[in-house]
C-alpha cells in the first residue's frame, strides 16, 4: 500500500485497512510507530474533546460577525473541516451545528468587550489544541 499523509485515521478505517494487509503509522518523535487497528484507550473521548475545540474555536471566530458572515463563515466552515481539518462529513456537521446553537442562544451582536478579553480567550484555546496534541501522542505512544 501506498503513503498518505492525514491528520487523523480513524479504528475503524485502520482495521479495514489491515483485512486487506495495511497498515497505519506515526512519527513519535525520531521513530515511525505503528498504531493498532482496533480503537485505542481514551482514543474516542479524545476525539469528541476534539470535535468540541473545533465548536468553540469556530463560535470564537463567528461571534463578533454580522449574521450575514456568520452564515457565511458557518457554511464555509463545513467544508474546511472536511478539507483541511480531515474531519469526516458527518463530524464536520455535528461541529457546525454545535458552534451554530451557541451563535443562537448568543444572538446579534452576540458578544462584545474589550480585545484583551478575546486575546485571553483565543491564548487559552491555543493552550487548550497543544494539550489535545499532547494528549494524542500519549494515546497513540501507549497503544504501541
Amino acid at each position: 500500500m501506498s503513503e498518505a499523509l492525514v491528520n487523523y485515521v480513524p479504528a475503524t478505517t485502520r482495521a479495514v485497512l489491515a483485512g486487506f494487509g495495511g497498515k497505519v503509522s506515526v512519527r513519535l518523535g525520531r521513530r515511525d510507530v505503528v498504531v493498532s487497528p482496533h480503537e485505542l484507550p481514551g482514543e474516542v473521548e479524545w476525539r469528541v474533546d476534539l470535535l468540541e475545540w473545533y465548536a468553540k474555536r469556530l463560535v470564537m471566530n463567528a461571534v463578533r460577525l454580522t449574521p450575514q458572515a456568520r452564515m457565511a463563515t458557518l457554511a464555509h466552515a463545513r467544508t474546511a473541516l472536511q478539507h483541511e481539518n480531515g474531519l469526516h462529513p458527518l463530524e464536520a456537521q455535528a461541529v457546525v451545528m454545535s458552534a451554530s446553537q451557541v451563535l443562537d442562544r448568543l444572538g446579534f451582536p452576540g458578544l462584545s468587550g474589550p480585545p484583551e478579553g478575546f486575546l485571553r480567550v483565543d491564548g487559552q484555546l491555543d493552550r487548550d489544541w497543544d494539550a489535545l496534541q499532547r494528549r494524542y501522542t500519549h494515546i497513540l505512544a501507549a497503544g504501541r
